[in-house]
């Protein structure tokens, strides 16, 4: 996986790296809220920047999974029925009941790789 890391002391620098461990368990720190932990990624750095020195604090944004060219909804915008998700499609006519295959999700939006297209209107609510 594909991380970029960043230097708390150079926060212009970012630095190419890849993802060679995550830990099992999150850990709580005593310097910061208790709802907020901490899980220790080892990550190795696949840029070299003369700035770059032992003991320097950063941080790495981590590329998990994604996907490119698929229409982006929010959850509310998926339903259920029957065990298969479903979309409204706004037409001329009105709403069209179109099925959808689900990719990756977060916690508000959802990719759609199967059903709907870049720009379809969609329901946020099941129509009456």
């Amino acid at each position: 996986m594909k991380a970029a890391l960043h230097l708390d002391a150079y926060p212009e620098v970012e630095l190419p790296g890849t993802l060679t461990g995550i830990g099992a368990l999150a850990k709580a720190s005593a310097f910061r809220e208790q709802y907020v932990a901490e899980i220790p990624v080892r990550v190795q750095i696949d840029g070299l920047d003369p700035r770059l020195l032992p003991d320097l604090s950063g941080s790495a944004d981590i590329e998990l999974q994604s996907e490119t060219g698929t229409p982006v909804v929010p959850r509310t915008a998926v339903f259920e029925e029957d065990g298969n998700s479903i979309g409204f499609l706004k037409t001329t006519e009105g709403w069209m009941k179109k099925p959808v295959k689900l990719g990756l999700e977060s916690f508000t939006t959802v990719a759609i790789d199967a059903g709907l297209q870049q720009g379809d209107v969609v329901a946020l609510q099941r129509p009456m």
